[in-house]
């Protein structure tokens, strides 16, 4: 769609936002995902500034590439421009997780979820958020919630499992991280 209609700049941000999300679950190799979701951007915004996402996407984009200065400045324009966006908060939520404070993160995580409640993906970086705080237990409880609340999600399912065999590893949760494994979300 962006190659066929190179002005429709949210054909490019959308473009770009597959790009970091593929690159994040790291379906994408090497690095040039991260300049051919840059240069969309680019171009989305010459064609219209005011496209959602272009400045949440960039800083997503530049984190992936280890260009967390540039990151930080495009996390706080689009914190700046939609705050109260359930996107934009987790995605600054994942830029807080790469800088190192996953109490910053976290704050990010619930906020997107009092806006989003039943998104399932929210709930397991809120837990990933508490793991990297040192809070385990309460990691444990947010994805057990979750995984009762969302039982076909294997996103939470695939966070629980690893959760699980990080604090309390047996040889029984083999079989349940198979069996997650073969899930589709």
């Amino acid at each position: 769609l962006a190659a066929a209609h190179p002005h429709y700049a949210s054909a490019r941000a959308t473009l770009a936002e597959t790009l970091a999300a593929a690159a994040s679950w790291a379906l994408l190799p090497g690095r040039g995902f991260a300049d051919e979701g840059l240069a969309q951007l680019d171009a989305a915004q010459r064609s219209d500034a005011q496209t959602p996402g272009i400045a949440i996407h960039r800083a997503w984009l530049l984190d992936l590439a280890w260009r967390f200065g540039e990151a930080e400045q495009c996390s706080r324009e689009a914190m700046a421009r939609t705050p109260a966006d359930a996107d934009v908060l987790s995605l600054h939520g994942w830029h807080c997780l790469a800088l190192g404070q996953p109490e910053a993160a976290g704050e990010r995580f619930r906020q997107a979820i009092a806006l989003q409640p039943h998104a399932p993906l929210l709930q397991a970086m809120l837990a990933r958020a508490l793991v990297h705080a040192g809070w385990l237990e309460e990691a444990l409880a947010v994805l057990q919630a979750t995984c009762r609340d969302h039982p076909a999600s294997a996103v939470a399912a695939t966070f629980r499992v690893g959760l699980l065999a990080f604090t309390h590893p047996e040889v029984s949760l083999v079989d349940a991280a198979w069996e997650v494994a073969q899930r589709r979300d």
